[in-house]
């Protein structure tokens, strides 16, 4: 599940203040942010846990030092906030294909592999 890493850098710093998880208002209150985006983030964070064999989080239930560690070491293995929107992908489609030579065939290829 990919999620903007600010958005959820931010979510497991607060989490990581808790005693207890609040529940989803809170935090979307506490982070700027909607209750949607609170529960995505949420879900990324179960699922992350998930996959480290470790308790889903929870609201109002005490969250454990395992939890934390496994979230912010997932955190720093996650890939860059960096991507490409749609209109920046069509501008390197369109200089890819105005450019005639082949040398930026392959390099025009693994932008988008």
């Amino acid at each position: 599940m990919q999620v903007s890493n600010m958005n959820y850098a931010k979510f497991i710093n607060y989490i990581a203040t808790q005693e207890l998880l609040p529940n989803v208002q809170t935090m979307a209150n506490r982070l700027n942010l909607s209750s949607r985006k609170t529960y995505y983030l949420l879900q990324a964070a179960n699922s992350d846990l998930r996959s480290s064999n470790q308790p889903f989080l929870v609201p109002s239930t005490k969250i454990s030092d395992s939890q934390i560690s496994v979230l912010k070491n997932k955190l720093s293995h996650a890939p860059s906030d960096e991507y490409l929107t749609s209109y920046e992908r069509q501008q390197i489609m369109d200089i890819c294909i105005a450019l005639p030579l082949k040398k930026m065939d392959s390099i025009c290829i693994s932008i988008f592999i």
